[in-house]
């Protein structure tokens, strides 16, 4: 997972068509119509003004998509505390 910038965010949604474009529940996302290996696809979420980017399964439903980076954040603002509090 990283995040990525809103340029990143607007060419990769512009260069092909996305499949399962959606915009509800927190987030937008979709993902790459082009599988990186089996049903591994590149994902694509943006929360509010903050846009990231995962390769997960294609089946994944599109809020737990918004739910993995959401996990993500709060984990990386969890170490972020316990390396500053240590």
């Amino acid at each position: 997972m990283q995040e990525i910038t809103a340029e990143r965010w607007w060419y990769t949604l512009e260069v092909l068509p996305p499949v399962m474009w959606c915009h509800r529940g927190g987030g937008e996302r979709f993902p790459m119509m082009e599988h990186i290996a089996g049903s591994i696809v590149n994902i694509y979420v943006r929360i509010g003004k903050r846009f990231f980017h995962f390769a997960d399964h294609a089946w994944l439903k599109p809020e737990e998509r918004v739910a993995r980076v959401e996990a993500w954040l709060i984990e990386k603002a969890w170490k972020k505390r316990s390396e500053t509090a240590a």
